[in-house]
């Protein structure tokens, strides 16, 4: 059953965030949750194979895998894309993010 499987919830799979202009790099985060049966364990993140201390990840420009994985092998991965702050700087595409 899906009730029975790790699954992220966020982010979701082509997620697209910006980090607008100005803001501070420190604060510029992604809070990473997933679904998972308790008997699954505990659930360690990975960004880029990198792994992720805690459950918030400081975005960083550029396309990303995430990844969970659960202390009984139970896995699920999101591809992501980060854009970057100069880019976007004055693109209307970036309000409101």
């Amino acid at each position: 059953p899906a009730s029975a499987t790790l699954r992220i919830t966020s982010p979701l799979d082509g997620d697209r965030y910006a980090v607008p202009p100005g803001t501070d790099p420190r604060f510029a985060t992604l809070g990473l949750r997933a679904a998972a049966p308790a008997e699954a364990g505990t659930i360690r993140w990975f960004v880029d194979g990198r792994p992720v201390p805690g459950a918030r990840w400081r975005l960083e420009a550029g396309s990303h895998v995430v990844r969970a994985v659960a202390a009984d092998g139970r896995s699920d991965e999101v591809r992501i894309v980060v854009d970057d702050p100069a880019r976007v700087a004055g693109s209307p595409a970036s309000a409101g993010r």
